[in-house]
């Protein structure tokens, strides 16, 4: 069975050390923590995880009162998706049920939960947090998290795993980091403000909205090795598009980024080709094309 499952499956918690120790051999970096915080430097455990001799040290000394789960490659490419708050919990049970039923941590505040993936494919940390859902992060390189059966630093409750469930594997999380890009752009996005003549409200027909919709799915089902080129030649079709003022440059770059980020795409190296594309576009809109076309 599997030993995280057997570890909080009977009716009493185990100690913190037992639950290390468990973690270590599950194949997870542990860390030592007094509240939340690191009792030691862990620069070293993001990339060797510590061995029970080490645990049972922290342990004896005091510093093991609370134990941390190191996220990222050095545990098996883990990803903990931390929902911190009763709306965040809501809102990402909602949008992927079929991503519940994995190694789950109910937090000692009584209203967040930390999910456990492990994915062929490791994404970049990334924290999304505003009023309503107060803080959705997906934990990878470079982060911990607490472990059950730790304590509140606040609420001294325990961290605790309410249904025992194996650790999710998955070949990727695209699907959750665009949801989470796509929260965060609308958050970004400014409030309307009264157009004046030198900025002309955009009024986007039905066939740039359906162009709009065609390129983003063109670039959401590219397949590997022709991701890049498709979301290029997206960019530079809307660009073309954007030009003539008819569709909005910002709502153009957030949609087709939101659909690359979707296919596996890296933000950085999509953003630099939608800019790339869509500026070779508004060098060379469609109206003055089709001008060229009349003349000759």
């Amino acid at each position: 069975m599997d030993r995280l499952v057997t570890l909080f499956s009977g009716s009493q918690q185990p100690t913190v050390r037992d639950a290390a120790i468990t973690y270590f051999y599950h194949g997870l970096s542990v860390i030592p923590l007094i509240g939340k915080k690191a009792a030691i430097d862990w620069g070293n455990n993001q990339l060797q995880a510590a061995i029970p001799e080490t645990i049972h040290n922290w342990s004896k000394t005091g510093r093991l009162r609370n134990v941390g789960i190191v996220c990222g490659e050095v545990s098996h490419n883990l990803v903990v998706m931390d929902l911190d708050g009763d709306n965040a919990v809501e809102a990402y049970e909602l949008m992927f049920p079929e991503l519940l039923n994995t190694f789950t941590v109910v937090t000692g505040s009584g209203h967040g939960k930390h999910l456990y993936y492990q994915v062929e494919e490791l994404p970049s940390s990334f924290r999304l947090s505003y009023p309503n859902h107060h803080g959705i992060e997906m934990r990878a390189n470079g982060m911990y998290v607490v472990g059950a059966p730790s304590l509140h630093p606040v609420t001294n409750r325990p961290y605790r795993v309410p249904a025992p469930a194996p650790i999710m594997k998955l070949p990727n999380l695209n699907e959750v980091r665009s949801w989470l890009y796509q929260q965060y752009l609308r958050k970004q996005q400014p409030k309307p403000q009264m157009k004046t003549p030198s900025q002309p409200a955009v009024n986007t027909p039905r066939w740039a909205e359906a162009a709009l919709t065609d390129e983003c799915r063109r670039v959401r089902t590219a397949t590997e090795g022709s991701r890049n080129d498709t979301l290029n030649r997206a960019a530079y079709n809307l660009g073309q598009i954007i030009a003539d003022n008819n569709l909005s440059a910002g709502r153009a770059e957030n949609a087709l980024l939101v659909a690359a980020l979707a296919n596996g795409m890296g933000e950085r190296e999509a953003r630099a080709t939608i800019r790339s594309g869509m500026t070779a576009g508004q060098n060379n809109p469609r109206s003055h094309r089709w001008s060229q076309r009349a003349s000759g």
